[in-house]
């Protein structure tokens, strides 16, 4: 599916991979029982937290970065012909 570049309309959705959903889910699940298993559950869930808040932080800085690299280039290139 394509998006089109002039209106900004099209049909198309961000692609996700299953596999890395599964895997994803299996570690959070493992995360928890190995908290509950070795009877540290309130450490787990603060290094948990700091993990999200990291991951958080990482993406925002990616996000900016992109964006503003995008930018950049839309101010180079000549805008379209109608």
């Amino acid at each position: 599916m394509a998006a089109s570049g002039h209106n900004g309309t099209g049909k198309c959705t961000r692609p996700f991979s299953v596999p890395k959903l599964i895997v994803l889910l299996l570690l959070i699940a493992a995360f928890f029982i190995l908290a509950k298993f070795l009877n540290m559950v309130p450490l787990f869930m603060a290094l948990g937290v700091m993990a999200v808040i990291t991951f958080f932080i990482i993406y925002l800085v990616m996000f900016i970065t992109e964006f503003s690299a995008q930018k950049s280039e839309e101010q180079k290139s000549p805008p379209p012909k109608q």
